[in-house]
């Protein structure tokens, strides 16, 4: 067993995560039991690694939550509105540079698209909500290889699991104000182009283009200067020219 830490995470290798460390292993503990953790979080530690504190995928880990709104006797409280996890969901789906912009990224930037763009995502699902936790939880441990399964009988098929279903009832209040929520902050800058109602408004770059054309056109058909009478430009040289007196 690794000895305990309590240096940084953004330091730290990647088998010194996990709960061998206090920061990561904070995050990683369960919102219910923080109390517990920070009275004493060594000894907290020593009996998850001994498998004697059992972590369950259902008891949603602390980087889920906003610890501002975060209250022990709400466990909606503040769930899934994490900064941290927000951050993490955009660096994935939008990247990393759309991380600390307000409402996302634009459609339009420059670079390798990002997931979202390139497979058209322009709405959070619970499913992209639950798959981030996933990952975002598995980045946090010190498994050095990806595995659903971890000390003190965490599943994270369970986690997966128990988030989606947090999203079944599409009538539920919380539901949709937690999706509106992370489509505020995720895709509030992206605009789906199929989901455009109506014209756009012809731009000054718009109307010189159309100029433009329109006069290449009528340079082609032979059309008279303007000003210029129809009939006479469509008249022959000979009944165009007056008669000699």
């Amino acid at each position: 067993m690794s000895p305990k830490t309590s240096a940084p995470p953004s330091i730290l290798a990647k088998h010194e995560r996990g709960w061998q460390n206090k920061h990561t292993a904070r995050l990683l503990c369960p919102q219910r039991l923080l109390g517990d953790f920070d009275a004493d979080w060594s000894s907290f530690v020593d009996r998850v690694l001994t498998n004697k504190r059992p972590i369950q995928g259902g008891d949603f880990p602390s980087f889920l939550y906003d610890q501002d709104l975060a209250d022990l006797h709400d466990d909606d409280a503040g769930l899934l509105r994490s900064p941290y996890f927000l951050m993490c969901f955009k660096a994935l789906w939008t990247g990393p540079s759309s991380v600390y912009l307000e409402h996302g990224r634009r459609q339009r930037t420059a670079g390798k698209p990002p997931i979202a763009c390139k497979y058209k995502l322009y709405k959070v699902s619970a499913r992209m909500i639950a798959y981030t936790a996933v990952l975002v939880r598995c980045e946090l441990s010190s498994l050095s290889e990806w595995s659903t399964t971890d000390v003190a009988g965490f599943d994270a098929t369970q986690l997966y699991d128990t988030i989606v279903q947090l999203f079944a009832d599409p009538v539920d209040d919380w539901r949709n104000d937690t999706l509106r929520w992370w489509n505020e902050r995720v895709f509030g800058n992206m605009q789906n182009p199929s989901s455009s109602v109506g014209l756009k408004e012809k731009t000054t770059a718009d109307r010189i283009r159309a100029k433009r054309k329109a006069s290449r056109r009528a340079a082609q058909k032979g059309a008279s200067p303007k000003g210029a009478s129809p009939l006479a430009a469509s008249a022959t040289p000979e009944l165009a020219t007056p008669p000699s007196p």
